[in-house]
């Protein structure tokens, strides 16, 4: 092993981590699979009445 080489500097570390286009832009339906249980939450939180928004004890 090299002691010079830093852990996480390889190219493929690189490349593997970068954000690519593909990342930044998605469709529809991408949006959903990633967002899908945060609006599922926030759905059932309104329907007992809880505000996550609102300080505690207010």
């Amino acid at each position: 092993m090299n002691p010079d080489l830093q852990p996480f500097s390889t190219e493929k570390y690189v490349r593997e981590h970068t954000p690519s286009f593909d990342d930044v832009i998605f469709t529809r339906r991408q949006l959903l699979l990633r967002s899908g249980m945060s609006l599922g939450a926030l759905s059932l939180a309104s329907v007992f009445g809880v505000n996550p928004f609102c300080p505690p004890g207010a």
